[in-house]
């Protein structure tokens, strides 16, 4: 699967956001000797809100380079915050002048995720996951973000036959998840002559799901969870979801 090989190492971490419409932003600051810097990623086009996934900091002269400062009490974030503070050093590791001013360029891989729905946090949080090897824990949101999608798209089409309610007692005790992936949503597809999703897909949406299960009940995997298999049903998450969300505009 050409995502999960993406997944697996031949992208850098924040580009695979670029899935869920991760953007980059290109911006320069002068940074002065011996002067703290505030920057505020806000004030470069990037919208409020925003989670910063990545910067890279290229000096365009030999003088000097932005160290970031924290606190004395380091605190672990998961992403950056909207404003941190540079300290110029100098590049040789000597000094310079006072008056010695140095031009830096930054990118900024950040995303928006002020339009997220349930399943495209979940995608987002399962991508986290994966990418600080908390695989098992990239478990739950990646079937998390198939299981909602389907679940709503079964909701609409059999609420055009049958009250709501009765469609909501229905997949909730009767066609859960494993009905609606492996019976519903491709007599769906069928119904409306459109090619079902591949069964190989299919095939990793139910590993998932069995995984999902193993640690939802005993805490754990039924198996050792390994970095491929983690990108695969990841992969697989993002792909079925896609698949289902195509279906719900047809």
């Amino acid at each position: 699967m050409m995502f999960a090989s993406l997944l697996r190492g031949e992208i850098l971490p924040a580009e695979s956001f670029y899935l869920l419409g991760a953007r980059v932003s290109v911006f320069s600051i002068t940074l002065t000797a011996q002067k703290p810097y505030h920057l505020k990623f806000y004030s470069h086009g990037i919208p409020e809100g925003s989670v910063i996934l990545r910067v890279n900091y290229t000096p365009q002269d030999a003088e000097l380079f932005p160290i970031q400062l924290h606190g004395n009490t380091v605190q672990i974030e998961r992403f950056l915050p909207p404003e941190v503070v540079l300290y110029p050093v100098p590049l040789a590791g000597g000094s310079v002048k006072d008056s010695i001013e140095s031009t830096v360029n930054i990118l900024v891989t950040w995303i928006n995720k002020s339009g997220f729905d349930y399943a495209a946090q979940s995608l987002f949080d399962a991508l986290y996951f994966y990418h600080n090897d908390a695989l098992e824990a990239s478990i739950i949101p990646a079937n998390v973000a198939v299981e909602e999608s389907l679940n709503r798209l079964c909701t609409e089409w059999l609420s055009r036959v049958a009250a709501r309610d009765r469609v909501r007692q229905f997949l909730e005790s009767g066609a859960t998840y494993s009905y609606q992936l492996n019976i519903l949503l491709p007599l769906l597809a069928k119904q409306i002559n459109v090619r079902p999703l591949n069964g190989a897909i299919v095939g990793k949406l139910n590993r998932l799901r069995r995984f999902r299960n193993g640690l939802a009940h005993t805490g754990r995997t039924s198996s050792r969870l390994s970095k491929e298999d983690a990108a695969d049903l990841i992969g697989a998450a993002f792909l079925g979801h896609l698949y289902i969300t195509w279906i719900g505009k047809q």
